[in-house]
């Protein structure tokens, strides 16, 4: 990741340089074992997924999978669409550098 973050008072430029995928390491490790992190990994991998297999890829149960789909919709993290009677799940667009830190 990088990022300029400006010095109101002065108006300098400070540029830092974080590999993305450190940044990514200390979130798993801290926030791993949950059920976004785990689902956030599956879609990364496999690309896009239906709802079941997506509960399989991460352990749960489809029901429950759900009410966390929901929510990670709603923050714009991910994005799904009704196939026919299948729900395919995928990394939203504007969280799609995700996809390079399981690509390595």
């Amino acid at each position: 990741m990088n990022g300029q973050v400006e010095d109101v008072n002065t108006k300098r430029a400070y540029m830092y340089d974080v590999e993305a995928v450190k940044v990514f390491s200390l979130m798993y490790n801290l926030f791993g074992p949950s059920i976004e992190m785990k689902v956030i990994r599956a879609l990364c991998v496999k690309g896009s997924c239906s709802l079941r297999g997506l509960a399989k890829s991460v352990d749960i149960h489809h029901t429950n999978l759900a009410k966390y789909i929901a929510r990670m919709s709603e923050l714009g993290i991910i994005e799904w669409e009704q196939v026919g009677r299948t729900k395919v799940i995928r990394i939203s667009s504007e969280y799609a550098f995700l996809k390079r830190l399981f690509t390595r």
